[in-house]
């Protein structure tokens, strides 16, 4: 049966995050244990309550198997005991203190959970929060949606025992369903053998068709209209997902290693269906992607996620790399002693998804600039968004010998840009230094991007040249129209040592790249101190 939550009014509004909410640590772990795997992960922390994965390991135990008469048998408990033992020489070896220890369906459907969670206390000092399913959806959900800002969404997490569903729109949760279709104990339920050859999936899809709501019980009615303002979205996570977009990039030879933001297609799914649906165990774990981890689960996995969104009407899932590690990470340090109580409601989830603050290096001046070509149109929004998210890379134009290392650095950042804005981003800094090397990689990643980008990309890079001399030498600077469309900028110096060359050329790039004069004049008695 699915354990249901609705959201009630007195969850209130979220507010601004303050420097109060935030517990700043340079490095974080988290570990989770789950019914399949058990998994520890290392982060690096900012000021701003920002992280990036830097170490992963995950250990196959598969718990959900463990559970006879629905206790967890002493074989399993000695593994999952050693494991976590091995985890924590890790986090020591590490120095990290900021260690956040999950366990999810697995250990919260043993009716010997309390002894479990002493006995790894005991022997290795860890404290481990046993999840609720209402917790384990909202915190996947924070994990995921934080990064991508997506506000309306229909979002889904699968792991080995349960598949959590949360439903929220601008931001605000509205339905949190949990549901025992996890992938192994489906694959477990329908087997007739311990290798899991023999599964009759006829059956399984049944049951999922049966166990899982309806749009209406959800209370997804609208927003599925492509001009609907909240237009809602499907995102899913978890290692099954993933692995799935993995297998798909390939077959498609996508150019990009990488599953973040990756938009995974229904009719994809039916293919991937149809060509592992009858092969045994060991073939399917010959796919890199899979693996022996994946082999015996990944089938039910995939019909679950195919029939999810078969039923709630969905052609199409973004995929997200991060989710309930993530998520419990990010609640934890913004909002530490609700956390430490599970006290977390709907509003502490709002606040941690709406208060992500990403540092930037563009000035006032620059952003005015670029709206101001924004409001003649010879930038476009989305040049905009691009252009300030490539400011905040700058830095690394000083860091490689080869700069076509920027592209696969500013790829490896997960944000909530498309894979086509990222490219173009880097593919932008590149141009400002080697133009035909981001002309040659462009055609590389032409299955990502298209030729005709040349000129945005033109365009991007002429303004990241000139914004990134300004800003380097804090000067400020105001942009006007002049007659027959010309542009012009004038510069308040901070000093007399400025560039003026550089200023030269820079403008000359801009006329270039926008096609109207470009001019510039200097303003040295408005010096800005």
């Amino acid at each position: 049966m699915a354990c249901n939550y609705t959201a009630t009014e007195a969850d209130g509004k979220a507010g601004a995050i303050t420097a109060s909410d935030i517990t700043f640590t340079s490095k974080a772990s988290v570990l989770d244990l789950g019914s399949n795997s058990a998994k520890i992960a290392h982060y690096k922390i900012d000021a701003y309550n920002n992280y990036k994965l830097y170490y992963q390991k995950s250990v196959r135990l598969k718990l959900f198997e463990g559970l006879q008469d629905g206790a967890m048998c002493t074989e399993y408990m000695d593994n999952t005991v050693d494991t976590i033992r091995h985890f924590k020489e890790k986090t020591d070896f590490e120095g990290i203190s900021h260690v956040v220890p999950i366990a999810t369906s697995a250990i919260r459907d043993a009716k010997n959970q309390t002894e479990i969670v002493d006995r790894i206390q005991r022997e290795t000092g860890f404290d481990f929060r046993i999840l609720s399913d209402r917790e384990e959806a909202l915190y996947s959900y924070a994990g995921a949606i934080r990064l991508l800002q997506i506000p309306s969404v229909l979002f889904f997490d699968i792991g080995g025992g349960s598949l959590e569903v949360v439903f929220a729109q601008d931001f605000k949760i509205k339905t949190v369903r949990s549901f025992p279709l996890g992938a192994l104990r489906l694959t477990r339920m329908f087997a007739d053998d311990s290798e899991y050859e023999k599964v009759d999936f006829d059956a399984m899809k049944k049951h999922i068709n049966k166990t899982l709501s309806t749009r209406e019980d959800l209370a997804v009615q609208d927003g599925l209209r492509a001009k609907d303002s909240r237009c809602i979205e499907m995102v899913g996570s978890g290692g099954a997902l993933r692995s799935l977009a993995r297998y798909v990039q390939m077959k498609k030879e996508y150019p990009i290693s990488k599953t973040h933001n990756y938009p995974l297609l229904r009719n994809h799914l039916d293919d991937l269906y149809q060509k592992i649906l009858t092969l045994p165990t060991d073939k399917i774990a010959k796919f890199p992607m899979f693996g022996t981890e994946r082999a015996d689960t990944i089938r039910a996995a995939t019909l679950v996620i195919h029939q999810l969104m078969k039923k709630m009407g969905f052609e199409k899932v973004t995929v997200s790399a991060h989710g309930l590690r993530e998520g419990a990470l990010a609640l934890s340090l913004q909002h530490r002693s609700m956390f430490d109580a599970q006290k977390i409601t709907p509003r502490y989830i709002r606040k941690t998804v709406c208060s992500v603050t990403t540092p930037s290096t563009a000035s006032e001046s620059t952003r005015l600039m670029a709206e101001f070509l924004q409001s003649l149109r010879l930038l476009s929004g989305d040049d905009v968004h691009i252009l300030l998210y490539a400011l905040s890379h700058t830095d690394k134009l000083r860091s490689f010998r080869d700069i076509a290392n920027i592209l696969y650095l500013i790829m490896d950042d997960d944000t909530h840009l498309s894979h086509g804005d990222q490219l173009m981003a880097a593919l932008a800094l590149i141009h400002t230094r080697k133009r035909k090397k981001a002309d040659k990689l462009l055609m590389q990643f032409e299955s990502v991007a298209y030729v005709s980008d040349k000129r945005q990309i033109r365009k991007i890079s002429a303004m990241i040249s000139l914004c990134h001399l300004l800003d380097r030498m804090s000067a400020c600077a105001t942009v006007r129209q002049g007659d027959g469309g010309s542009i012009t900028i004038t510069v308040h110096p901070s000093g007399a040592d400025f560039p003026e060359i550089m200023l030269q050329q820079a403008c000359a790039r801009m006329e270039n790249a926008l096609g109207v004069p470009f001019r510039y004049e200097m303003s040295w008695t408005a010096t800005h101190t």
